[in-house]
């Protein structure tokens, strides 16, 4: 699957679709391939999930969210 560059590529998909969204399937599908490759390679992200929680996105309108 591409991401033609005038769609603003798969992190604006994300942001479109929602954060929690892109999380929640993430942890499902990680559950399912719980034995195939390291633990660490089944988890989300930190910062995924710190926006997701924060109900902001990587497009944000107030700016770029570089992590602290």
């Amino acid at each position: 699957i591409g991401f033609p560059a005038f769609r603003g590529g798969p992190l604006k998909y994300a942001d479109q679709i929602g954060l929690p969204s892109v999380v929640k399937e993430l942890e499902s599908i990680y559950q399912l391939s719980q034995n195939k490759g390291s633990a660490a390679e089944r988890q989300v992200s930190e910062l995924l999930k710190k926006y997701a929680a924060e109900g902001s996105g990587f497009y944000s309108l107030s700016g770029s969210k570089e992590p602290a």
